[in-house]
């Protein structure tokens, strides 16, 4: 890199993961580690809109519910288990 810039890429959804998970796993010491990867903007796009259609606030609070009803059960069939063994 003559001037010591960075050098930008913009790929779409797929490609970006990939991209993203060679510079992760390369040396420190490597050039590839000065790459900036942006996403192409259509992708960026829409992850604006799901966000604002409030669908990642509705995944997130599902996800919570459902990781308390997990975890409800169990302590609810660990204390019935502990109450037939006494």
């Amino acid at each position: 890199m003559k001037h010591n810039l960075s050098t930008m890429l913009t790929f779409d959804k797929p490609w970006y993961w990939k991209a993203a998970e060679i510079i992760i796993d390369v040396p420190q010491s490597s050039c590839l580690k000065s790459i900036v990867l942006m996403l192409g903007c259509f992708h960026t796009l829409m992850g604006k809109m799901h966000i604002m259609t409030g669908k990642a606030v509705q995944t997130a609070i599902w996800g919570k519910f459902r990781v308390d009803k997990c975890l409800q059960s169990q302590l609810i069939s660990g204390r019935s288990q502990n109450s037939d063994t006494a």
